[in-house]
């Protein structure tokens, strides 16, 4: 019979150790790994304000699930960044980039298409991570059951705090909501989000290697880290893998 290991969100030593792993992690694949939320500077701050062990547990376990969601998404990023780098860019081997002719051509399409959904997907579930995490350390249970049980955790995080929460000015959420509005009309697909709407564009040979597609995803994820830092600024440090 197997052992199962339990990882401890209350043993500050492994909370440190996993925030210097993460950072050497990005420094060994060459990605932005930023110390953000750093768990052992969380962990203090709620061990000071003697939260009970239990309580100390919930918050530190999401902003793991959270900071584990930040980086695999950061190597999503690099990875979409190497593709178009490496295949589009290049204006020779942009030209050539024919998928309804092509077969190599059609298998990149492809490659790009599932990465694009990959990084996506991933995004909207660190929105919903970052909205959870917001209701749980400034509401009662009984609101965060509200959010969980919401239609849509957007529409419901944007109406009850447009005015702010916490770090949270109200233009940031005002500003989030809008973003997120257009990732879900332009990027979702029908697996996440209604009908959707066929990805078309990878098929396309773009006319500039700047396409309008692949920045608005970029400049979205710009807001994501924003928000994110927002909320954890007090928990953070500049520390990153490009140090």
């Amino acid at each position: 019979m197997g052992t199962s290991m339990n990882f401890s969100y209350t043993n500050r030593v492994k909370l440190e150790q996993f925030d210097a792993s993460c950072i050497q992690y990005g420094k060994s694949v060459r990605i932005l790994i930023v110390d953000c939320p750093a768990l052992r500077l969380l962990y203090d701050a709620l061990a000071a304000k003697s939260f009970s062990e239990q309580e100390v547990s919930r918050r530190i376990a999401l902003a793991m699930e959270i900071k584990l969601s930040l980086l695999h998404t950061y190597y999503d990023l690099a990875t979409l960044a190497g593709i178009e780098n490496e295949n589009i860019v290049p204006e020779l081997k942009r030209v050539t980039y024919m998928p309804l002719e092509d077969h190599a051509s059609f298998a990149l399409a492809l490659r790009r298409s599932r990465t694009i959904f990959a990084l996506v997907t991933r995004i909207r579930s660190l929105w919903d991570k970052l909205f959870i995490y917001v209701v749980m350390t400034n509401e009662s249970d009984d609101i965060l059951h509200d959010l969980d049980n919401a239609k849509s955790k957007r529409r419901f995080f944007s109406k009850r705090y447009k005015c702010g929460v916490a770090n949270l000015l109200p233009e940031l959420i005002h500003e989030a909501n809008n973003d997120i509005k257009t990732l879900d009309e332009k990027y979702r697909t029908p697996e996440l989000h209604g009908y959707g709407s066929i990805r078309g564009w990878v098929f396309d040979t773009p006319a500039e290697w700047e396409t309008p597609y692949l920045s608005g995803i970029m400049a979205h994820w710009n807001m994501v880290s924003k928000f994110a830092w927002k909320i954890f600024e007090d928990v953070s440090t500049k520390k990153s893998s490009f140090d």
